[in-house]
């Protein structure tokens, strides 16, 4: 029974008195221990056999330990659930505890036995990851079985490959692509320039059965005829005039993986036909060679022009064009999910610093906001050389407007002194609705009342900036820096 602990932090007498009598009837196999004050409880947790910690808060000096803890649990990923009991609710408390990384936050009286079941399916969850680690057996299979990257949840923002899919244009394309994933058929991406065409390209092929197969790239702009058949069939030795030995092409290194024809829409037009019956007979045969081999591949082709246009202009074979495009997705620009810059702009900061050794951890909101207001014509490809460059120029720990380039920092910053919102809120059922204009209307309030600074409004909400600036971004507010 030790090994399974509940631990109930706090001197509250609702603990002895109601809770922990009553968890034990719901969960005879646990063990519950009441401890008096925060420090007290890492040495429990640390040891692996706490499952949940319960956490009372009743005045501002219980907030300030439970805060305390929920830093130390997420700084040392001890990955230990921590229930805040309230005794009186209070949405922005719920909210700030939320924020920490609380697991759930409870009004006093609640209902016991679905905390209780709670509890039993974390720590059930627990045992089984716990069992998936140590066998090493059990993880490879799983790994040849399950794909890598995690479902995403509502709100989440999945990684694959890389690429961080932060908006809700993003994170709906990332659950057509995982659908899609499965399938062998053909995939067209289309976009603007920089919009992440590759790295989506990838994450397909990370999300599909062919994952552990090889992955191939060809850039089809820039080469002429012959080079570009060269590059996707081979040739043999003296095939034209410089072929001294034999190349073995794309169409063959990517077995049975996937290949990707970045800017297909440069392929020449005697090429395209070739290709086309690669596609249609899955047969090709290396220039200057008569032996046929077979296609096996997943083709995915990218293009930031439009190919129906090309077609009926003469410049792109329709049939072609048809054949590539069993599945279109197309990627959003940067202007269309503003919402993407600022977790775009964070992991940008924190790669590039760590490549540099810089001790640059933040974005100012100055600099959030210029970078908010700009168009980005060259879009995620843009953003991510502006931090790279901004990271080299930044002197301080803060990432300022200064340390931006001239286009970026004279963008349009808007006001939020007459209450607008720079796009409109995302449609929920009431209740979301209800208390998103709550949150939205009290941030507003506080920040009139300090004349727009944000550091002083995040102070009063009790939240971190980093959190008050994610609350601003979601609700789609920019404010005049202060």
């Amino acid at each position: 029974m030790d090994d399974h602990k509940i631990l109930f932090v706090g001197q509250a007498g609702i603990f002895t008195d109601g809770i922990q009598p009553e968890l034990a009837g719901l969960l005879p196999r646990f063990s519950s221990h009441v401890v008096p004050t925060v420090h007290e409880v890492l040495p429990d947790i640390k040891s692996n056999q706490v499952v949940a910690c319960l956490a009372y808060v009743d005045d501002p000096g219980d907030e300030a330990a439970v805060v305390a803890l929920l830093h130390r649990v997420r700084d040392k990923r001890l990955h230990v659930p921590v229930f805040v009991i309230l005794a009186e609710d209070d949405v922005y408390r719920r909210l700030r505890f939320f924020e920490y990384g609380a697991i759930d936050c409870l009004t006093w009286p609640f209902d016991l036995s679905r905390l209780a079941a709670l509890i039993d399916i974390l720590s059930v969850r627990r045992r089984m990851e716990a069992a998936a680690t140590a066998n090493t057996s059990l993880k490879e299979t799983l790994d040849r079985t399950v794909p890598t990257p995690p479902s995403p949840t509502k709100n989440s923002q999945p990684v694959v490959a890389g690429f961080i899919f932060a908006s809700r244009a993003m994170r709906h394309l990332y659950e057509q692509i995982q659908a899609a994933a499965d399938s062998d058929i053909n995939i067209l991406l289309t976009g603007e320039t920089g919009t992440g065409k590759s790295h989506v390209s990838r994450a397909i092929h990370d999300l599909s059965p062919r994952r552990k197969r090889p992955f191939v790239v060809v850039e089809c702009g820039g080469l002429s005829p012959t080079l570009l058949e060269s590059e996707l069939f081979g040739h043999v030795r003296g095939a034209f005039t410089g072929a001294d030995r034999d190349h073995v092409g794309k169409f063959s290194v990517v077995e049975d993986g996937t290949i990707f024809l970045d800017e297909v829409d440069c392929v020449p037009l005697e090429a395209q036909a070739k290709l086309l019956r690669v596609l249609e007979d899955r047969l090709y045969e290396p220039v200057g060679s008569n032996r046929v081999a077979k296609f096996r591949a997943r083709v995915i082709a990218a293009t930031n022009r439009p190919l129906d246009q090309l077609a009926a202009d003469g410049r792109f074979r329709s049939d072609l064009y048809y054949r590539l495009n069993v599945l279109e997705f197309r990627l959003p620009p940067l202007r269309e999910c503003r919402e993407a810059i600022g977790p775009l702009a964070e992991r940008f900061l924190n790669r590039y610093a760590q490549q540099a050794r810089r001790p640059v951890h933040e974005i100012s909101f100055s600099a959030m906001d210029a970078m908010m207001a700009y168009d980005w014509p060259g879009n995620i490809r843009e953003l991510r050389n502006c931090i790279q460059r901004a990271v080299t120029l930044c002197r301080g720990e803060s990432l300022d407007v200064a340390d931006l380039p001239n286009l970026v920092r004279h963008a349009d910053i808007f006001s939020v002194t007459s209450g607008t919102l720079s796009h409109p809120l995302p449609v929920r059922n009431d209740l979301d609705s209800a208390r998103q204009r709550a949150e939205h209307q009290r941030i507003m309030e506080v920040l009139a009342k300090h004349n727009n600074n944000r550091t002083r409004a995040a102070k009063e909400l009790g939240i971190s900036r980093v959190a008050f600036y994610k609350k601003l971004r979601k609700f789609g507010i920019t404010a005049t820096p202060v």
